[in-house]
C-alpha cells in the first residue's frame, strides 16, 4: 500500500491551544491512498493517522463537499501504531470533498 502525505490546516482552537510541538493536533496527519473504490471514480482516498509514538488522540472533523460544510462532525480516537483511518474519496461525482480538523486532544 502506498501512502502520500499532505497536511490540512486546522480551522478551530485546539484542546492544547499552546500550538507547540507535541500538541495533539501536531500528532495528526492526513494521507492519501489509491484505494480501488476511489480510483474507479478518478479520485484518491483520504485517510487520517496518529503519528504520536504512545498517546491516543481524539479528533473531531468537519467534512466539506464542494465548498459547503456538511451537517454534524465526525469524532474518532486514533491509537498510536494503528493503520490510517479511511475518511472517504477526495472527489465525488467530480466535486471536491475534504475534511478539516475542528478539535484534537490527547485521549485519557
Amino acid at each position: 500500500m502506498v501512502f502520500l502525505t499532505f497536511l490540512l490546516i486546522p480551522t478551530a482552537t485546539l484542546a492544547d491551544s499552546s500550538g507547540t510541538a507535541g500538541s495533539a493536533i501536531d500528532q495528526l496527519e492526513f494521507v492519501t491512498d489509491f484505494g480501488a473504490n476511489c480510483v474507479a471514480r478518478n479520485a484518491k482516498q483520504i485517510l487520517i493517522q496518529n503519528i504520536h509514538p504512545s498517546k491516543p488522540v481524539t479528533v473531531k472533523l468537519f467534512r466539506y463537499f464542494g465548498d459547503v460544510r456538511q451537517p454534524g462532525r465526525a469524532s474518532y480516537t486514533l491509537s498510536p501504531g494503528d493503520e490510517p483511518l479511511a475518511l472517504g474519496c477526495d472527489k465525488i461525482q467530480g466535486r471536491a470533498q475534504r475534511w478539516e480538523i475542528h478539535k484534537a486532544e490527547f485521549a485519557e
